[in-house]
């Protein structure tokens, strides 16, 4: 059976490889070639399949269909709903021969505590002859789309909130839609992946071809690729809707939505089950080519003017856009930028007590002190189901804060349209305007940590120190591993080592700790190769990070 963690747990690997229903099974196999269709079923794990006498293979197939030509490889990585089409050749082994397929579990993947799941399934060559016709050396033509055809790109950071413990595509959740492609019109979608995971990235209605990887940087809030771009392997040269996003790699694709082809909402998500089901899924809406677009010159913000500086959220509406017809549209906020540094809620500043988002925490300050709930403090924007906020703040002797809401409107029959609106908080009271410097910071650009919670000491000269309460990733050397962390306040800290089955195995700390830097050791002789997870119960929040143990450091 599944023995699945009480808690939810943002990443799950069991200790067993089932195959068709059976652990580790065995197939009897004829002295000639099999063909395999293989999908990766699992939660969350990612194969790298390869047979244990590294004997060669082909790859005749990916998830949409035949590729163009067979392509030998002596491994196949498959994250979790990607397929592959195999051709094995059992012709030169001897009768009674036995050869394993198996996971490699290359570095950086999860390991299971367990070493045999490993294993995948075995074959058992018999006396019988086989199949061993030759491939043929073509399969199917196979039409690359020239990225010349593209009329728009559109970019997803993947990244994981702390605060929330999940994985998402950047600051929107499930009911946010920002995407709009056109029936019959052809995309590049690229994902850069800020976490430290890879995410087989799955696409609904269509198949994509792989452009190529690449790192990145975001430079102003906009992700730029790097120039070290390389071509998808050859086994991913056919059509396919799965592919694996490395971390800090970006993933470029294009796709052709038609020309004949569906209208509506569907889906594109990571395919690994804990992350897909936590927020990791968002809805894109095919609109028709002959809609009108909406009229975006009118458009405006409600209220325009933020006041006081109260440092509060606030709602913030975006008005007067219709269509042709003068009939109103639905609009999507697409994004926020600003062109003020994040705010900072640091206790040396009063202010008045946070409104809190609707379904969302409050903040609060005042005398010196700050207490805080959530993940709000990091954000000047939100969008929450689909209402944005905003907050009234702005940087003292500053000439006033800017937002810069971009928004996609919809009309009845299809037609979008993209449009912008201004939002300003006046640098003093009676200003009706403030004056735009042309800077543009990313919304979430300088947030001292998402999820975490600041607080300020003074040392014994009154100069201010400033403590986050987080858990950084383990240091494994010399045969033991390292945990440090900090505390914002001094408080009840646990902290404690679970393995994949989420049973604790070791305990660090327990009681109560001041404020301030703190470490703890854990000698590693006694613990098995695999996975583990260290975990930070601090604050009324829980800290996760992975500590894979892989081969022992000495």
């Amino acid at each position: 059976s599944l023995q699945y963690p009480a808690e939810w747990t943002p990443m799950f690997f069991g200790d067993k490889v089932l195959v068709n229903g059976k652990v580790w099974p065995k197939l009897s196999v004829d002295p000639g070639r099999y063909r395999f269709r293989v999908l990766n079923g699992s939660n969350h794990r990612i194969f790298t399949l390869a047979l244990s006498d590294h004997h060669p293979f082909q790859v005749i197939g990916s998830d949409g269909g035949l590729l163009p030509a067979p392509v030998e490889v002596r491994e196949i990585t498959l994250g979790p709903a990607e397929r592959a089409d195999l051709v094995l050749d059992f012709a030169g082994y001897a009768p009674g021969s036995e050869v394993l397929l198996q996971d490699k579990l290359e570095a950086g993947q999860m390991d299971p505590s367990d070493p045999a799941a490993s294993r995948v399934m075995k074959f058992i060559v018999s006396g019988s002859p086989g199949w061993t016709a030759p491939l043929p050396t073509a399969l199917t033509p196979m039409e690359r789309i020239p990225e010349s055809q593209a009329t728009r790109t559109r970019t997803f950071e993947l990244r994981f909130d702390q605060s929330l413990q999940k994985f998402r595509f950047g600051d929107f959740g499930w009911d946010e839609v920002t995407e709009f492609p056109v029936l019959g019109t052809t995309e590049i979608w690229q994902f850069a992946n800020e976490t430290s995971e890879t995410h087989p990235i799955h696409l609904h209605l269509v198949q994509f071809q792989v452009l190529d990887r690449s790192s990145f940087q975001v430079v102003d809030g906009k992700v730029v690729p790097g120039s070290d771009r390389r071509p998808p392997n050859p086994e991913e040269a056919g059509w396919k809707d799965t592919a694996n996003v490395k971390p800090h790699e970006l993933l470029r694709v294009i796709m052709r939505f038609g020309p004949d082809g569906y209208l509506g909402d569907f889906v594109f998500h990571c395919h690994m089950l804990e992350h897909e089901d936590n927020d990791m899924m968002r809805q894109f809406t095919v609109v028709p080519p002959r809609g009108g677009k909406p009229s975006v010159a009118t458009a405006k913000a409600e209220p325009s003017r933020l006041w006081p500086p109260d440092r509060s959220m606030v709602p913030v509406k975006i008005t007067g856009v219709s269509d042709s017809t003068g009939a109103p549209v639905t609009v999507h906020v697409t994004g926020v930028t600003q062109d003020e540094p994040i705010s900072r809620l640091a206790p040396s500043r009063t202010a008045a007590a946070m409104t809190s988002v609707p379904g969302h925490p409050a903040m609060a300050m005042g005398s010196g002190a700050m207490d805080m709930e959530g993940d709000d403090a990091c954000f000047d924007a939100k969008i929450v189901d689909g209402q944005l906020y905003l907050r009234r703040e702005r940087l003292e002797g500053g000439n006033g804060r800017v937002y810069r809401v971009s928004f996609t409107a919809v009309s009845r029959d299809g037609g979008t349209a993209d449009g912008t609106v201004l939002v300003g908080v006046p640098g003093k009271a009676g200003v009706r305007r403030v004056v735009n410097d042309g800077q543009i910071f990313n919304s979430r650009e300088g947030c001292p940590g998402e999820g975490h919670m600041d607080m300020t000491m003074k040392d014994s000269r009154g100069t201010g120190i400033a403590f986050t309460t987080s858990l950084a990733l383990p240091r494994l050397e010399g045969g033991r591993a390292t945990i440090e962390y900090t505390l914002a306040q001094p408080g009840e800290v646990t902290l404690a080592i679970f393995d994949v089955a989420g049973r604790r195995v070791a305990g660090l700390a327990d009681g109560v700790q001041g404020m301030g830097a703190h470490s703890a050791t854990l000698k590693l002789q006694h613990m098995a190769r695999g996975i583990y997870f260290v975990r930070m119960n601090a604050g009324g929040k829980v800290f996760t990070r992975r500590m894979p143990i892989l081969g022992m450091a000495r």
